[in-house]
């Protein structure tokens, strides 16, 4: 249940967190008033380039402009603090608020849960008869158990910046299991057993079939008259193989 719920813990928060988005509404507002400003200025002095630059009535103009954007810049300064201090005041482990935190670990915290559960329950296959599955499972439950902890530890990090030989070593003992998965997988033969309710008469009967299409079908439908000699030389080399694996 812990685990399912971190999963989904951030659904439970906002992603726009109100303050933020206030300040940032703000902000913006204030900014856009501000240029709005500076742009008037800026055509002001465009219209007078041809020399009522020195007029009584240009320089009132812009001492006003001026004075309303010193008035406007200062509020759009505050309200870039304001907005730096909420999303200061929001901050989590170096996420921007809480519900970027919760997605970034909550995942790897299921992960971890599991990792934990199937380490116990291969310790519990043991001792009944799918002990031989319980190695399988602790592998999985090793490979699980360290990358979930390695994404943890990120998350909780103050400047999430991990020395990069803690991935290093991380990768390549994840790797190291899982090349230990795959050769537990090819050292249970059962896996590649065919299962009883086949019969051996219905297995050599599908795999006469099988063999018929290869020889015969394939051979008439598909292979040119300039490629059978080359066709028929590689089939006999993969019966070959083929007798000696049965041999084996």
């Amino acid at each position: 249940m812990i685990s399912v719920i971190a999963a989904f813990s951030q659904l439970l928060t906002d992603s726009k967190p109100p303050k933020i988005t206030e300040a940032r509404s703000n902000n913006v507002k204030l900014r856009n008033d501000r240029d709005k400003t500076r742009d008037e200025i800026l055509l002001l002095i465009d219209n007078h380039l041809n020399g009522s630059i020195g007029s009584e009535d240009f320089k009132t103009k812009v001492a006003g402009l001026r004075q309303d954007y010193s008035i406007k810049a200062e509020n759009s300064n505050n309200a870039k603090a304001i907005l730096d201090k909420v999303k200061a005041e929001h901050k989590v482990r170096g996420f921007n608020h809480l519900n970027f935190f919760l997605s970034a670990i909550g995942v790897p915290i299921f992960l971890f849960c599991i990792a934990i559960l199937l380490y116990i329950i291969s310790v519990f296959l043991k001792r009944e008869k799918y002990s031989s599955v319980a190695e399988l499972v602790k592998l999985i439950s090793q490979a699980s158990f360290i990358t979930s902890l390695v994404y943890i530890i990120w998350a909780i990090s103050p400047k999430m910046d991990l020395d990069r030989s803690v991935w290093m070593v991380a990768f390549l003992t994840s790797a190291y299991i899982s090349y230990k998965l795959i050769a537990w997988f090819l050292a249970k033969k059962f896996f590649f057993t065919p299962p009883a309710y086949i019969g051996f008469e219905k297995l050599r009967n599908a795999v006469k079939r099988l063999f018929d299409y290869i020889i015969i079908d394939v051979n008439d439908k598909f292979i040119s008259e300039e490629q059978k000699e080359e066709y028929v030389r590689l089939y006999h080399r993969e019966f070959d193989n083929v007798n000696e694996i049965v041999k084996k």
